[in-house]
């Protein structure tokens, strides 16, 4: 990585000689990673980029209970583990809209003669592999497929035939978010949590807003995310209504910081802090971490000129 610091230093983190192993020092380059700027501006980065997959191998999931899911994860990490590339997951309410706007999709067609019309399971998952023997690998796939549906861990599943029909299961997945977004403000938090208490952590949230919520308010709440690393996509949409209503965030936004934290999840998995979640930093960290951030700004940033105002919570360094 190459930074260029507040006061024109330029730093070269190893991007002139990018060697995987290089154990010559701090490895300042990863504190630059989560900053969003404020500690320098990254001007050049190098990446190394994977080989794409000889074979990829996607299936679409159904499952009834949340323990079914939790079974799925168990086993796809055991038996597909070294070609496991993507676990995804979709709650029943984000695919009920993807049935209103991406009709076209096939959710589940096991049997090749039906597919899911009407109302949908409780649970979705997106599994896929990538590998390097397509015949290896697809043996390893329908084997762990007929498993989960004789144990009876999934109710109904897909596996694509061909490059399409792996597309048209990704475009379910992908949709989740602009089907929320199109219905109206949206409350979106990206956090993590144990996957083992993902569905207690949604539905306990689930009944604080039922109980909660001014009744004038109409309200849709879904969830998805990469259940493999246990970051969760939690979202709130107000149909009809495309402002913030500031009754509302007060019943999600500190009573789903809490819950998160009672759990010992991250409060911002993959999307940065920014200006609007720094100010719950103190209940993430230690002081003695914070001001050690503090002084890091300090240090290379004096004036405050690098985003000011975004990851370290109020007051902010002069």
């Amino acid at each position: 990585m190459q930074v260029v610091l507040a006061n024109g230093r330029i730093l070269d983190l190893n991007y002139s000689r990018p060697n995987l192993k290089d154990n010559t020092g701090y490895k300042l380059h990863q504190i630059f990673l989560g900053a969003e700027g404020t500690l320098g501006v990254i001007t050049a980065v190098a990446l190394q980029c994977p080989t794409y997959p000889m074979s990829q191998q996607t299936a679409l999931l159904a499952c009834e209970t949340y323990d079914q899911v939790l079974q799925v994860l168990k086993l796809a990490k055991r038996n597909l583990s070294e070609i496991l590339a993507a676990l995804e997951f979709m709650d029943q309410t984000v695919v009920r809209l993807l049935l209103e706007n991406v009709r076209r999709i096939p959710l589940v067609d096991t049997n090749n003669d039906s597919t899911t019309d009407g109302d949908a399971y409780p649970f979705y998952l997106l599994v896929e592999t990538h590998g390097s023997n397509i015949e290896h690998d697809q043996e390893k796939m329908q084997n762990i497929l007929s498993t989960l549906l004789e144990d009876g861990h999934v109710i109904d599943g897909v596996l694509a035939q061909d490059e399409s029909q792996r597309q048209q299961i990704w475009t379910i997945r992908e949709s989740a978010n602009p089907s929320f977004t199109a219905l109206g403000y949206g409350y979106k938090y990206d956090v993590s949590v144990p996957v083992t208490e993902w569905d207690d952590f949604c539905s306990d949230l689930r009944q604080h807003l039922i109980r909660n919520l001014p009744p004038d308010v109409t309200w849709v709440q879904g969830n998805w995310g990469h259940i493999l690393d246990g970051n969760i996509h939690w979202n709130l949409a107000t149909p009809g209504c495309q402002t913030l209503d500031p009754r509302v965030l007060q019943q999600i936004e500190q009573p789903l910081i809490q819950r998160v934290l009672e759990r010992k999840g991250s409060i911002s998995a993959e999307h940065g802090l920014g200006q609007s979640k720094n100010k719950f930093l103190t209940l993430v960290h230690s002081e003695a971490t914070l001001q050690t951030m503090r002084e890091l700004k300090q240090m290379w940033d004096p004036n405050g000129i690098l985003n000011p105002g975004k990851v370290l919570p109020p007051p902010f360094p002069s």
